[in-house]
């Protein structure tokens, strides 16, 4: 339709300004409207006691029974301060940045590489790759069962790699690959991170 691909991520980040902090506001307005308040339970007093934790491993102190607690049931300003949660920040923004620096600059990786003179077939092919993302799913969820979700994210990073070396390569036929890979590296940065995400947190984070 006449429109670059560069208007349209720049008209993507406008709107993704303007949506996240709207659902920022709304979370915090519900968890301020929740029984349990924005903490979680421990604001009301339900914290678990020490029935809920077995006899011959109870604790004798409060800070000590809160270290056998899962960071799922955990209120959230301690959940942000521990370890998982700024490995999932660090993993994200480097693999997300990289996954949209690389859908931002490929295309002037292609024309350098002789794709007007193919009709840009090739930008073509990497565009309709894109959407296909699905069919790795049952791959993915193979994996996460055989593996577990942390040595996913290994892949996630193993893929990345694959990809970014690929890319490096003057060779335009090789370039299919290299989207294939990248479409891989896709699907599976944001499923795994999400499955991440709630396996560790719990879904209500």
């Amino acid at each position: 339709a006449g429109v670059s691909r560069r208007a349209l991520f720049l008209a993507y980040s406008c709107v993704g300004a303007a949506v996240f902090p709207v659902l920022g506001v709304l979370w915090w307005l519900r968890s301020k409207d929740s029984p349990d308040g924005p903490d979680g339970p421990e604001e009301k007093g339900t914290k678990p006691g020490p029935s809920t934790i077995p006899a011959a491993a109870s604790p004798t102190s409060a800070t000590a029974s809160e270290a056998w607690l899962p960071l799922s049931v955990r209120p959230l300003r301690e959940q942000v301060r521990s370890f998982p949660f700024r490995y999932a920040i660090v993993f994200a923004c480097v693999h997300v940045t990289r996954s949209n620096s690389f859908l931002g600059f490929n295309q002037d990786v292609l024309e350098r590489l002789g794709d007007s003179d193919h009709d840009n077939v090739y930008s073509s092919v990497f565009s309709a790759m894109l959407p296909l993302a699905f069919v790795f799913i049952p791959v993915i969820a193979w994996t996460a069962r055989r593996l577990g979700v942390p040595a996913c994210m290994h892949v996630v990073n193993a893929l990345g790699l694959v990809y970014g070396a690929l890319v490096l390569i003057p060779s335009l036929e090789l370039q299919v690959v290299t989207s294939f890979v990248f479409t891989a590296f896709r699907a599976y940065l944001y499923s795994i991170l999400g499955a991440m995400l709630v396996s560790v947190f719990g879904p209500l984070t």
